[in-house]
């Protein structure tokens, strides 16, 4: 038995129990539709295809998708497979957490369940757009993952493969899994930006090359 627990081990501990206590549950969807070839760009988020949604919750990744029957191993974890009509159930008295969530939430609701919401009890979490309202500027999500030293940064050659372009090129070339892997470290990401925000009421950035550590406080003053 292991008696002691690296600072990584200990911060997951304390990550997953922090979304649990507190009901907070970290998202991310993916679409296989390129921005740039459309006239509206992301403006209209009907024209985009919803290919997969990730979500962390008990202690377990779980991946929407249509294809139930396809599953997929990384790491050495089985991501739990599951159709898009049991999303509800999954997100039902959560607080979504996510990048970028905005449109996230409008491109599943478009695409799943265009008659009701998928929001929840109460509003969503949007780290891109906190951050821009605080700071008046836009950073990137493997940005912000670098600078407050979340998790998955250890094999950071391998993150700058998973760029957006080249995760949709090997969508339609059967490379599924890279997506499927690009997808659970987004997710992973998302729950330690959550926690450091909401916890700890900080987050570092890099502006004008220097890094600056930032007051995030999420209630009215």
């Amino acid at each position: 038995m292991r008696l002691l627990l690296s600072i990584g081990d200990i911060m997951k501990r304390k990550v997953k129990n922090y979304l649990k206590e507190n009901d907070l549950l970290p998202i991310v969807a993916f679409s296989s539709t390129e921005a740039a070839t459309l006239d509206t760009g992301y403006s209209d988020p009907s024209k985009f295809n919803l290919d997969m949604v990730m979500l962390f919750k008990d202690d377990y990744f779980h991946m929407f998708q249509e294809d139930i029957d396809q599953q997929y191993v990384v790491n050495e974890q089985r991501i739990r497979a599951h159709s898009f009509s049991e999303l509800p159930k999954f997100i039902e008295g959560k607080t979504l957490c996510g990048y970028d969530l905005e449109f996230a939430i409008k491109l599943i609701n478009i695409n799943c369940y265009p008659d009701e919401s998928i929001y929840g009890n109460t509003s969503p979490l949007d780290i891109s757009k906190i951050i821009t309202e605080r700071e008046g500027g836009r950073y990137s999500l493997f940005n912000l993952a670098f600078w407050n030293n979340c998790e998955d940064l250890s094999r950071v050659g391998e993150v700058f493969q998973l760029h957006k372009v080249k995760i949709i090129t090997d969508w339609f070339n059967g490379g599924k899994r890279n997506v499927v892997r690009k997808l659970r470290t987004d997710v992973r990401w998302i729950a330690n930006l959550t926690y450091r925000m909401l916890k700890h009421n900080t987050l570092i950035i890099k502006n004008k090359g220097e890094r600056h550590k930032i007051i995030i406080r999420m209630e009215e003053e």
